[in-house]
């Protein structure tokens, strides 16, 4: 009777263990994943503007399971960190060529792949917001067209890495909002981009949905076989995202002296490469859809050659030029407006930057100083050569260059009052 009862437990043990190991991994991954996400914030979308989904979880790529998603995108496209978190790793690694490693309070980890060197914008240990620009698309390491890959990974440094499906804990993919008359935000001002960019009058870009906008939606979908509604549903979006060819010229570009990224010269403006807003430590939040919010002013950047570029103009108020061979350096600096006086009469207001006053350049005339003007902010004063500063659209000349030696001045309330003597 015992050695019975031994034998029916074996068997019962047995059966246990087979029941056990043949319930299907994905299954239990999956159940896995909806206890996780029942608890987990959702992500949001990492390719704001891009959402195809080109290979999925769990594929079967020649022997080996695909760990995450591939999104993709054209070269350089900003992407974004889905959640808040820490950087835990940033850089080269075998198969991604370059990869950003996330680890987020949940404890899942986000891991983001295939950027080249300059694609990577953050390093380990950096903290970092949900929505934040972390990186560029890249074709890096074992990759055959620019895309971001995605995994979401309950650990990283164990092998394999134990990954999940991340699509488990993204939120909705970004789509296109249907606009019309009346509406007003960054959905429209990418509206009236678009429609300026294809040659449609829309008056000011301002985010205002009026009559003007309507009426270029009106005309845009005449010309291309739409419904003439003026509301823009999903076929007018489609239509206009459409890609065409740019007659931009390339340009050499400086910041504050510094060589910078190419730009594209074209319309009677520069566009200068997004990241420059880093470079000059300019405020900014990056809503998608190569939409920027700086310094509380909404701005919609250029698509140009897979990259976002944004007008010269736009990247700050306080931004300024000078002509360079090929190209322009851009000069941002903080300008502090002065009081300025002529032999004791009020004058123009200036302005104080780098340590030095800068007055407006009528100032020659008023004190009867000659000069030639020879361009693009060059002066001709005394036999020498002075360029002037371009201050809020407005040239400016250093004090001490109006008349080398014949200027001195005095301190006033808030100012200068500069004496000019023949």
């Amino acid at each position: 009777m015992a050695v019975r009862i031994k034998v029916v437990m074996a068997m019962m043990i047995l059966t246990l263990c087979c029941v056990i190991a043949i319930v299907p991994v994905g299954k239990e991954n999956a159940a896995k994943a909806a206890v996780e996400s029942a608890s987990t914030p959702a992500w949001t979308w990492p390719v704001p503007g891009y959402t195809t989904i080109s290979s999925y979880f769990g594929e079967n790529r020649s022997g080996s399971i695909h760990k995450g998603i591939d999104i993709p995108a054209p070269l350089n496209t900003p992407f974004v960190a889905v959640e808040d978190g820490v950087v835990e790793l940033a850089g080269h690694a075998s198969g991604f060529g370059n990869w950003i490693v996330i680890k987020h309070s949940t404890n899942l980890y986000s891991i983001y792949g295939h950027m080249y060197d300059d694609g990577v914008y953050v390093k380990p240990g950096d903290t970092v917001k949900k929505g934040q620009i972390i990186g560029a698309v890249g074709s890096n390491g074992e990759s055959s067209g620019p895309h971001l890959h995605l995994e979401a990974c309950t650990a990283v440094y164990a092998t394999p890495r134990p990954c999940v499906d991340p699509l488990n804990y993204l939120g909705t993919q970004e789509q296109y909002p249907k606009l019309q008359y009346g509406d007003t935000g960054p959905y429209v001002v990418k509206l009236q981009t678009l429609l300026e960019d294809k040659g449609y009058d829309v008056g000011v870009i301002d985010g205002d949905f009026g009559s003007r906008t309507k009426n270029a939606v009106i005309l845009f979908q005449q010309d291309n076989g739409l419904t003439a509604d003026g509301i823009v549903g999903q076929q007018t979006w489609q239509k206009l995202l459409e890609t065409t060819q740019s007659s931009l010229a390339k340009v050499n570009v400086q910041l504050n002296g510094a060589a910078f990224n190419p730009g594209f010269y074209g319309n009677g403006t520069t566009y200068v490469y997004w990241r420059a807003l880093d470079k000059f430590k300019i405020s900014y939040t990056f809503k998608g859809n190569g939409i920027f919010l700086i310094e509380g002013r909404t701005v919609q950047a250029k698509i140009i050659n897979g990259g976002l570029y944004i007008p010269w103009n736009l990247l700050s108020p306080k931004m300024a030029f000078k002509s360079i061979a090929g190209g322009f350096n851009f000069i941002y600096s903080v300008a502090t407006p002065i009081n300025i006086q002529l032999n004791g009469k009020a004058f123009n207001r200036g302005y104080f930057k780098n340590n030095n006053a800068y007055v407006y350049w009528r100032a020659l005339n008023t004190l009867k100083i000659p000069y030639s003007f020879k361009g693009n902010g060059v002066f001709i004063i005394g036999g020498q050569k002075v360029l002037a500063e371009t201050i809020n659209g407005v040239m400016y000349i250093r004090w001490n260059q109006l008349s080398p030696g014949k200027i001195t001045y005095t301190r006033i309330t808030g100012g200068y009052n500069f004496i000019y003597t023949p």
